[in-house]
């Protein structure tokens, strides 16, 4: 897997690219008004608090990609700054627990947003308004 924010004319975009084969995996966000998260199992605040004054949780199924079950299928950064977006100020993935994996996304301020599935690679993409 990888993650990478990129700035474009009408809205900042988030990715998550999937590598192996095999249907998507399940999802859900969730927007909050306020930057604070809790990680699981642990329920105490992440620390340092995310970047922003609102943010989503997005939350994603396990994805086998033929990774051995010992090892991490995701070797990127675990925190992303991108220095070019206007909402999008930071992301970092906070938890994988039960098989379910945390990216917490830092905005700005609370933005229109939508969600999409692409294929070929398999990636899921939410893009923030910036107008």
């Amino acid at each position: 897997m990888t993650m990478r924010v990129a700035r474009h004319d009408c809205f900042d975009r988030w990715v998550m690219e999937f590598t192996g084969s095999g249907p998507a995996p399940g999802w859900s966000v969730t927007p909050y008004g306020a930057s604070t998260f809790l990680v699981d199992p642990s329920g105490e605040p992440l620390s340092p608090p995310l970047e922003g004054t609102a943010s989503l949780d997005v939350a994603f199924g396990a994805w086998y990609d033929g990774t051995p079950l010992d090892q991490s299928a995701y070797a990127g950064p675990l925190v992303l700054r991108p220095g070019d977006t206007t909402e999008i100020l930071e992301v970092r993935l906070i938890s994988g627990f039960e098989g379910i994996s945390h990216a917490a996304i830092g905005l700005a301020e609370p933005r229109p947003y939508k969600v999409a599935w692409l294929t070929d690679p398999i990636r899921l993409v939410i893009d923030v308004s910036t107008a």
